[in-house]
């Protein structure tokens, strides 16, 4: 660990206790694509937050992870869509190590409403099963 802190191959990290405090909802990991003004201003957000997160700017955008409750998550997860290009966003099982992916293709940002028509729904993942089944 001194060798590690010394020669500063770890430029920074966090240490969370009481795990199970964590666990206040999902574990979501967001790499966003956007400018910097807005990788600042989410970071300025996320910094009120009550709950541990972790932000990291990259070359093209961010990565922030966080554990927040269900209507947190839509409120930031929203918010995040609607400034960056390109957002991808994995769901992370802390027990298990497995991740999770997002399909985005139920929203669509240009009218910012959810598809729920019953064709969308229901009608084509059963067909899509059905076929999987018969064969």
């Amino acid at each position: 660990m001194k060798f590690i802190f010394d020669k500063r191959i770890v430029s920074s990290f966090e240490v969370i206790l009481g795990r199970k405090l964590f666990r206040v909802g999902p574990l979501a990991l967001f790499h966003a694509t956007c400018n910097i003004q807005t990788t600042r201003a989410i970071a300025t957000g996320i910094g009120k937050l009550p709950f541990q997160s972790w932000l990291s700017p990259t070359n093209d955008g961010f990565l922030f992870f966080a554990g927040l409750p269900t209507s947190l998550f839509t409120e930031v997860g929203t918010a995040i869509l609607e400034r960056s290009r390109n957002v991808n966003i994995t769901w992370i099982d802390y027990d298990t190590s497995m991740r999770y992916y997002f399909d985005e293709t139920p929203y669509d940002e240009k009218t910012g409403e959810w598809r729920t028509d019953r064709d969308f729904v229901i009608e084509e993942p059963i067909s899509i099963l059905k076929k999987t089944l018969v064969n």
